[in-house]
């Protein structure tokens, strides 16, 4: 097994370059978790929520793209205890999987958190004839990703990747961070890389549409202690308020026509229908906004995914606004 990890290890950082990925452990036999929960990405330094919630989401996000596990993410159960090593007695997790008629065994946990580390030196500088010292500071940051089977309550999985900080200059204004958003990322796509051939779940069903995500739900996300970004914006003036929604949204589509993005808004939040396919088109038209399905509030991709898989009777009961109206629909699936 040792000599697995180191070559895993070796293969990962000759193919990917800088920076390399790390990985401390590797899972082994199959995995029959039908279910994965994304807990709140935790920072070893001071964030606000906001940060929080989407260094998570970018997880579920990916998660759900590979159709493969039902996802729950940061808002749809609640951390109890943040330190604690066995996130099933540490969060509602369980009960919630409960009342959505899930498996309360079989699911997988996935912990990210950074930490900074930050050398500081002195340099000599010589100019016109003197001689002057200067300090000098690198900023690094560690990111880390593991993955624990609730099946063997043990962690199946962890990798870690380090990245040295983007100059001031060069970050966008909606992430001050982006080398560790790229390096979360990169995380959760080898973690899965090693997951995936292990799964024995089969592929989720899908809908033939076209969605965009429109992420409001960040505005309120606040766990124990913090406050949420929707609470910060009260002492900020109407300015400064537009420009810090205006970089949520951002931060998740960075490519968007700023008209567009303007226009997302302004909408409610939810999924936006860009298309659709199928026999849904004699429910749904491309702009409607999906805001319920089966009752749960669509916080993300996540939640419709999961009532697709989990409708009963095949019947999908979807509140969707079209334009100013809001329509309660009943979608036989076939």
């Amino acid at each position: 097994m040792k000599r697995a990890a180191a070559a895993i290890v070796l293969s990962l950082a000759a193919c990917a370059g800088t920076p390399k990925v790390k990985v401390e452990r590797l899972p082994d036999g199959p995995i029959a978790a039908r279910v994965a929960a994304v807990h709140p990405y935790a920072f070893r330094w001071d964030e606000p929520a906001i940060r929080s919630y989407q260094k998570s989401m970018d997880i579920v996000l990916a998660l759900t793209a590979k159709k493969r596990l039902l996802v729950f993410g940061p808002g749809e159960f609640e951390v109890l205890r943040p330190g604690d090593p066995d996130p099933s007695v540490a969060t509602d997790l369980v009960k919630v999987l409960a009342l959505n008629g899930l498996d309360t065994r079989g699911f997988l946990v996935f912990r990210g958190w950074a930490e900074r580390r930050i050398a500081r030196g002195m340099n000599v500088v010589e100019g016109k004839g003197r001689v002057q010292a200067a300090s000098s500071e690198e900023v690094t940051y560690v990111a880390h990703l593991d993955v624990w089977d609730a099946a063997t309550r043990r962690v199946l999985l962890e990798v870690s990747g380090a990245v040295p900080a983007t100059p001031p200059e060069e970050r966008p204004e909606y992430d001050p961070t982006p080398e560790l958003t790229a390096l979360n990322r990169r995380l959760v796509e080898e973690a899965w890389a090693l997951l995936e051939p292990r799964l024995t779940a089969p592929e989720l069903k899908d809908a033939p549409l076209t969605l965009r995500w429109l992420p409001a739900a960040a505005l309120d996300y606040g766990p124990r202690g913090q406050p949420s970004l929707r609470e910060r914006m009260l002492s900020m003036d109407r300015l400064q308020a537009d420009l810090e929604r205006l970089s949520v949204y951002r931060y998740f589509d960075p490519e968007a026509p700023p008209r567009r993005l303007h226009q997302d808004l302004g909408l409610p939040p939810g999924l936006a229908i860009a298309r659709v396919g199928g026999e849904l088109d004699q429910y749904l038209r491309e702009g409607d906004v999906i805001t319920f399905a089966n009752g749960r509030v669509v916080l993300g991709p996540q939640v419709l995914q999961r009532a697709l898989n989990l409708s009963d009777a095949r019947v999908l009961q979807l509140s969707v606004y079209r334009g100013a109206a809001r329509l309660d629909l009943s979608i036989t699936l076939p």
